[in-house]
């Protein structure tokens, strides 16, 4: 399971740079370069973002408890390890997690979503096979 999280950690902590390098020189150019310890607080995010996905498929729980343990994990680590050390300022911490938790339900909803069309589309291609 380590093995797993950590797998996933790396791929969403290369992903998570990745956009966040090319976001700053978009924004910033050439020379608004990536904080270290901003980049340093990924790994933690990373850590918890990939132990909620490892959690979301382990089959011994029932699926409600994965969901909500996925959701706490990651919007609690992008609020703990994201926003937090941001040193934003009083409502705007409030407002920053609000945000964070309506991108989570919108990519959740989407994944659904898609997941639900694959599975009918996988289901009617059996069918359709028959």
């Amino acid at each position: 399971m380590i093995k797993k999280i950590l797998t996933k950690a790396c791929i969403y902590f290369s992903i998570i740079c990745g956009a966040y390098a090319f976001a700053m020189l978009a924004f910033h150019g050439a020379e608004g370069g990536l904080g270290a310890l901003r980049v340093l607080l990924f790994i933690p995010f990373c850590l918890a973002f990939g132990a909620a996905s490892v959690q979301l498929t382990d089959a011994q729980y029932d699926k409600a408890y994965r969901r909500l343990l996925h959701a706490l994990l990651t919007v609690g680590g992008a609020i703990l390890f994201l926003l937090l050390p941001a040193g934003l300022k009083g409502s705007q911490n409030l407002t920053g997690g609000v945000l964070i938790l309506v991108v989570y339900v919108i990519v959740v909803a989407i994944s659904a979503l898609f997941k639900k069309r694959v599975s009918k589309a996988l289901e009617e291609d059996k069918k359709y096979r028959k």
